[in-house]
């Protein structure tokens, strides 16, 4: 919509093994649509098993998907006025790699640089990147640009926790997508 600031949404749930990072992806649809009236401007990328099922099934995240994904975003969002907001959810690696597991024997690894390249190859211009996953530090310096905010679960040195299938969401998806996006939607506060 020329003139008017749209939020694009790309959510990526890498881990199959566990339902936070499909629940936190789940739950972000439905925060965009009612916060960022984004309807229309989401795409999901979900590693789990469920989300390969019904009417309506989720694309697989992998690396190749994540690039196809941000190529097709860039095509049609304005690089100088709208804003793609990126959601990635997985287990992180202390190499600061994040996993992209689609099944058994079925896993990749996306490097914060490798991000960035895609980010930069499909012509995005905007960008809030939040990586919830341990060791996911590493992808600030690697995204770092005047038209990014980086947000991330831990320092590239440290874990994050609240993965599992006994939780919902991973503590910092609760607190970041469930609670504080819930209050407000400026990134500052």
């Amino acid at each position: 919509r020329p003139g008017t600031p749209d939020m694009y949404i790309l959510g990526i749930a890498g881990g199959a093994d566990e339902d936070v990072f499909r629940n936190e992806v789940l739950y972000l649809r439905q925060l965009s649509a009612k916060r960022w009236n984004a309807d229309g401007r989401m795409i999901s990328l979900i590693n789990h098993p469920a989300s390969a099922k019904g009417d309506a099934p989720m694309p697989l995240a992998t690396r190749q998907s994540i690039g196809q994904s941000l190529d097709a975003l860039g095509k049609v969002l304005d690089p100088e006025e709208d804003v793609l907001f990126l959601y990635l959810s997985s287990h992180g690696l202390d190499d600061n790699s994040v996993y992209l597991h689609t099944g058994p024997g079925q896993e990749e690894y996306l490097a914060p640089n490798e991000l960035a390249r895609m980010l930069d190859n499909a012509g995005i211009g905007n960008a809030v990147v939040v990586v919830s996953a341990c060791y996911s530090g590493a992808f600030i310096q690697a995204l770092r640009s005047p038209r990014h905010t980086v947000i991330t679960a831990a320092r590239r040195d440290r874990p994050s926790f609240g993965c599992g299938n006994t939780d919902s969401a991973t503590w910092f998806g609760r607190a970041f997508l469930v609670e504080a996006l819930n209050t407000t939607t400026d990134l500052t506060q």
